[in-house]
Parts: C-alpha cells; sequence; structure tokens
C-alpha cells in the first residue's frame, strides 16, 4: 500500500529510521529510492497501538482540505497519505523546513514567534466541525500524567492544596460558555512541533486534536517557551 501510494515500484528499496517509539506508539522516518539515477523520496510512517492513527489521519485531512481552498493561509499541516487499518498505520509527508526550536533561540525569534500566532489564530478560526466540546477536567485527565491528584501519592502534604486547585480551576471556567468560544485546537503545541518552511507554519503531530478553549493552545506554548526558551532548553 505504501509503495502504491507512493506511486513506487516493488522492487524500490528503501532505509528507514527510527524517530521515536513510546506509549505504545512508534515513529519511523523512510526515504524510498526509486530506479537508479532517480530522486529520493521520504515519508513519516506512524504505528498507532489504537484507532487514534484513524482519527489523526481523518484531522489532517479535513484539514488540508480546508487550508488547500485559502491559498493566503500561512498554517499548513504535512499531507496525510494513507491510513492502513490492519497495519494501524499513518502515511504522512516528511514537513521540510527549519525547526522552531532553533529559531526562537536566534536572532530572528521575534519574527518567527510572530508567526507562529498567528498560524493558531488561523486554527482557531477554521470552521472545522468536530464531536463533543472538552473543557478543563477533559484536559487535565487526558493531558496531564500521571493526574495531579497522583502527587498526593509521593508528597502527601501536597494533595489537598492540589485538589484545592484542581476544583478552584474547574470552578472558574463554569463563570466561561466554552461551547460559545469552543474552535479547533491543537492541543500539544511546543517548539517540537513547529516548522517553517515555503513561507508557512507547518503544525504536526494532530493526535491530541479536538474542540475547546483556543486559551489552551495558547496557554500551553507560552508556558512551554518559558520553561524551555528561558532556560536555554
Amino acid at each position: 500500500a505504501v509503495r502504491t501510494q507512493l506511486k513506487l515500484a516493488p522492487s524500490a528499496q528503501y532505509q528507514a529510521r527510527l524517530l521515536a517509539a513510546g506509549a505504545g506508539r512508534t515513529v519511523v522516518d523512510y526515504c524510498f529510492f526509486h530506479a537508479p539515477g532517480r530522486a529520493v523520496q521520504t515519508a513519516i510512517a506512524k504505528f498507532y497501538p489504537d484507532a487514534g492513527g484513524e482519527r489523526a489521519y481523518a484531522t489532517m485531512r479535513a484539514l488540508g482540505d480546508l487550508l488547500a481552498r485559502r491559498p493566503n493561509a500561512l498554517l499548513a499541516v504535512p499531507q496525510a497519505l494513507l491510513y492502513d487499518a490492519e497495519q494501524r498505520l499513518l502515511l504522512q509527508n516528511r514537513v521540510e523546513g527549519e525547526s522552531l526550536g532553533a529559531l526562537a533561540a536566534g536572532p530572528h525569534a521575534g519574527q518567527a514567534l510572530h508567526q507562529v500566532g498567528a498560524a493558531l489564530a488561523e486554527l482557531h478560526r477554521l470552521p472545522l466541525p468536530g464531536g463533543s466540546t472538552l473543557r478543563l477536567h477533559d484536559h487535565i485527565s487526558s493531558l496531564i500524567r500521571p493526574h495531579p491528584r497522583a502527587l498526593g501519592e509521593y508528597a502527601p502534604e501536597l494533595a489537598m492544596p492540589a485538589q484545592t486547585l484542581l476544583e478552584a480551576l474547574v470552578l472558574a471556567e463554569t463563570a466561561i460558555d466554552v461551547r460559545a468560544i469552543a474552535a479547533p485546537i491543537h492541543r500539544d503545541v511546543h517548539l517540537r512541533q513547529l516548522f517553517l518552511g515555503q513561507k508557512r507554519v507547518w503544525l504536526i503531530d494532530w493526535d491530541l486534536f479536538a474542540h475547546g478553549d483556543p486559551a489552551l493552545d495558547v496557554g500551553n506554548f507560552c508556558v512551554y517557551l518559558l520553561t524551555h526558551i528561558a532556560e536555554g532548553g
């Protein structure tokens, strides 16, 4: 299926490089070699332990279709090439661009970060239909591991303050009509997910995509910058 999608001969050779493995998901960079003298083609393959790859594939296809109709869009996503349900394999084009991790530490950091902000604003305005709207307690349960309540197992004196803080945050959200402001959100925006290339901002890894308060993406990214750039990481 991969060779067919990439229009490769059955005899085409390839090299594989492991990029990441963990939490049941394996990411592999494939470099395919055409017949001698022909160009090299690359693709990223993600192998999932569950149906998460199918959801990510559908998300990327929908986003790609919407952005393709916006010739001046700054935001870009990798092209999702295929999803193989039997292998739980998502195949996508590899992004060719400069990592924001390198740019954010350089002299043009301000301009690069401004572009990221504009690209996120584009994402949050896209008319992309989705399922139910996630709220703060959903994000805490699915994004913070272990759950903050587990802090009490290691530091019992912090169990009550942690619980009090969680309850206060969830209570504060009740003053906001999340459904009225819900937007497409990435939920894992950080420098390693972002690349600049072809005059666009490329955002990868759509496994956690959902609809919710767009402030989550902005807050996540700002905290990442404070905890990583400030420390030189």
